[in-house]
C-alpha cells in the first residue's frame, strides 16, 4: 500500500520511528477501509481509512468543515476501543493512530486546522484530552500517559498584522511529545516545540517553554527541573520494563 508523501510532508526532517514504533511495518500491514457508512456521507469519498482490522474498528468520530475540506487519510491500528473524535478544520491532513495496547485508551478530541497532521504512538493513552492543532503539526510517540482534562494548542489561534497592515503573521509550532512523557491533570500546553523523553507535566502546569528530557515542569509558566528517578505508570513488571527501555532509549543512550 503506498500513501501520499505529499500528505505528511511537513515531517520530512524528523525520524518519526524514533518516536512512533514500526510505523513503516505498520503501512505495509494495513487494509483499506470500504465500508465507510459511520462517516457523514459528504466526506465519505474524500476520506481513505487503512486499518489493521477493518471489520473491528474502534469508536472514532470524524467531522469535517465541508466548506473549506479537500481530503484525509486516516490510519488506524489495533486495540483502540474509547471514543475518540477528530475534527477537521483544514484541507488535506493525515492521521496515524498507531496500536494500542489492550489495557490502555485514547480518549479526547484532536482538532486539525490547515494541513495540520498528527501522528498518535504505541501505548499511548488519555482520559480526556483536548489538541488544538495547527500549522506543521504534532506527534505524540509511544506510551505517553495525558491524564484529565489535559489542553493543548500548537498556535495561537489568530494571525497578527502590523499596524500599517502590510505583514501578516501567525503564531504556530510543530509539536513532538517525545516517548514516555507524563501529562498530569489539569495541563496546558500551549505553542510548544518539545517535550522530552521520561519527562513529567505536573498537575495544573502551564507549559510555554520547551521542556527537557528527563525534567519535571511545575508551576505557572512552568519551570524545569532535572529528575533523577523515571516514572512507571504501575508496580507491576511490563509497566517498570516500559518505562526503563525508554530511559536507556532516550536517556542512557550515549552509555
Amino acid at each position: 500500500m503506498k500513501i501520499n508523501a505529499n500528505l505528511y510532508k511537513s515531517f520530512n526532517d524528523v525520524n518519526i520511528n524514533q518516536y512512533c514504533s514500526f510505523f513503516n511495518s505498520d503501512l505495509n500491514s494495513l487494509t483499506e477501509v470500504v465500508d465507510k457508512s459511520f462517516l457523514p456521507s459528504e466526506f465519505r469519498e474524500k476520506i481513505k481509512i487503512y486499518a489493521k482490522n477493518p471489520k473491528k474498528l474502534p469508536k472514532i468520530v470524524v467531522t469535517a468543515l465541508s466548506h473549506r475540506f479537500e481530503s484525509a487519510v486516516i490510519i488506524i491500528g489495533q486495540g483502540h476501543s474509547e471514543r475518540l473524535k477528530i475534527r477537521i478544520n483544514g484541507r488535506k491532513h493525515f492521521v496515524y493512530l498507531s496500536d494500542n495496547a489492550k489495557w490502555w485508551s485514547v480518549k479526547g478530541e484532536f482538532v486539525l486546522n490547515d494541513d495540520a497532521n498528527l501522528f498518535v504512538g504505541k501505548g499511548v493513552s488519555s482520559a480526556n484530552l483536548h489538541a488544538n492543532i495547527s500549522g506543521e503539526g504534532c506527534i505524540i510517540g509511544d506510551d505517553v500517559m495525558f491524564a484529565q482534562h489535559v489542553f493543548i494548542r500548537t498556535h495561537t489561534g489568530h494571525g497578527f498584522v502590523d499596524v500599517q497592515g502590510n505583514d501578516f503573521e501567525t503564531v504556530s509550532s510543530r509539536l513532538i511529545i517525545e516517548s514516555h512523557v507524563w501529562v498530569g491533570e489539569h495541563v496546558k500546553v500551549f505553542n510548544v516545540k518539545n517535550i522530552g523523553s521520561c519527562s513529567i507535566l505536573a498537575y495544573g502546569s502551564t507549559v510555554v517553554n520547551d521542556v527537557p528530557r528527563m525534567h519535571t515542569a511545575k508551576g505557572y509558566p512552568a519551570r524545569s527541573t532535572p529528575n533523577t528517578k523515571v516514572w512507571v505508570r504501575s508496580h507491576k513488571d511490563r509497566d517498570i520494563k516500559t518505562a526503563l527501555y525508554y530511559y536507556q532509549k532516550f536517556i542512557n543512550y550515549k552509555n
